[in-house]
């Protein structure tokens, strides 16, 4: 049970990381050469 419980907060980071990551690729690729 509580191993689960860590096993989610670190999905839950990674899935946030991830997220921040792709909007910073979006936006590179949305700034004009």
């Amino acid at each position: 049970m509580h191993n689960a419980l860590i096993h989610k907060k670190m999905f839950k980071f990674q899935s946030i990381s991830d997220t921040s990551m792709n909007i910073s690729l979006w936006i590179v690729h949305q700034m004009p050469r």
